[in-house]
């Protein structure tokens, strides 16, 4: 049992607080405004991008999580998300904090710049060419460079609870089936927040994880399963056209060997609960 802090505590870290506390851990979570956190957890009320906010921390932490999110998909929201908020958390962190026994960063896969439908592991090339990609990366570096015992995972596309919009745009026929595959990684919430928990507290962590679920597939199969699912049919592209194989598919194994189980192993198991609970609301 510990203290546990976490700097973002939006849609993954509360969750991820959840489920520490039903542990035994003492949870902070770190947000700008005064929404509502669970009874359980401590509101530290601050700003990861202004330093002066974080000197208002008053306690000491055994372990720490970092999956703050960007607010705006521009350069200076990921710069201030990724890289300025993480650089001020380290910081504040080491100076309340020196005996921090494990700092964990929520990375993204966004960070492998590969778009040819292949393979990557955890050793594969790093070299995004978006924004995002590239601040998400110095992120990385941010925390490894630190001298803190750090861990990255690298987040597939998150889903889940409260995120139905890839399940409404097919219901409403907005998607439609390509000719060429567009392979694309995801992780369900409960498995991204579960993944987290794991990785503070197993003996000899390495340094890097893929945070995807264990079937990396084509766009196309998602969409069409759920079609079914919904009861639609969709069309197929307008102007058919074959084009190479895009996006990437991340492999899973380090994580699994590490001893972590999937509650969720792909999305028909995710997505499957995602609409039984659409339709109870």
């Amino acid at each position: 049992m510990g203290s546990v802090v976490i700097a973002g505590c939006g849609y993954v870290g509360t969750r991820l607080g959840e489920i520490l506390t039903k542990e035994g851990h003492q949870v902070s979570g770190i947000r700008r405004s005064e929404n509502s956190l669970p009874p359980s957890f401590r509101l530290i009320q601050a700003d990861l991008t202004d330093p002066s906010s974080l000197k208002t921390i008053d306690l000491s932490f055994d372990l720490a999580v970092y999956c703050a999110a960007a607010d705006a998909r521009t350069e200076l929201a990921y710069d201030h998300a990724y890289v300025v908020g993480l650089q001020n958390f380290l910081t504040a962190l080491k100076e309340i904090s020196p005996n921090i026994r494990r700092v964990v960063f929520a990375s993204s896969t966004g960070v492998y710049g590969q778009d040819d439908g292949g393979w990557v592991d955890e050793e594969s090339d790093t070299k995004p060419e978006s924004f995002t990609g590239k601040k998400v990366l110095e992120g990385e570096s941010v925390l490894l460079d630190s001298g803190l015992p750090g861990i990255v995972v690298r987040f597939g596309g998150i889903y889940g609870p409260g995120r139905t919009r890839l399940i409404a745009a097919v219901r409403e026929g907005r998607v439609a089936l390509t000719e060429s595959p567009a392979f694309t990684n995801r992780i369900h919430r409960e498995d991204c927040a579960r993944s987290v928990s794991h990785l503070l507290k197993i003996k000899n962590p390495r340094t890097i994880y893929n945070g995807v679920d264990s079937l990396a597939c084509d766009r196309n199969e998602v969409h069409a399963w759920l079609a079914v699912q919904l009861g639609v049919q969709l069309e197929k592209e307008p102007v058919p056209s074959v084009r190479p194989p895009s996006g990437k598919r991340c492999r899973n194994e380090r994580l699994i060997a590490s001893g972590f189980k999937f509650v969720y192993p792909s999305f028909r198991e995710g997505y499957t609960e995602v609409i039984s609970n659409r339709n109870k609301g």
